[in-house]
């Protein structure tokens, strides 16, 4: 039970910090407010998905292939967004 109580206490602590300023990006950059709030959802799922998944691969690969594997996996998306904001942003005008 207090495992339970600590990851959620966790998540809320990492949404809370995420939401709100990305939200507010989001929003300034002309997307709209639905949009956003899809945004914002899919990444709380990405969150209750990973956590149960990655915290299995520590177990059974160790911690620091685990660490280093999501790292580069993290790191493709993010190399990708300066391409497709520039992509984005040409296209509102």
């Amino acid at each position: 039970m207090a495992f339970w109580r600590l990851w959620g206490g966790a998540l809320l602590s990492a949404l809370a910090t995420f939401v709100l300023p990305f939200l507010i990006f989001l929003t300034s950059r002309g997307i709209g407010v639905r949009e956003a709030g899809q945004v914002a959802a899919l990444y709380g799922v990405g969150i209750l998905v990973a956590g149960p998944v990655v915290g299995t691969l520590a177990d059974v690969l160790n911690r620091w292939p685990t660490m280093v594997g999501s790292l580069l996996c993290a790191a493709l998306p993010r190399s990708l967004l300066r391409p497709l904001s520039r992509a984005r942003c040409s296209s509102w005008g």
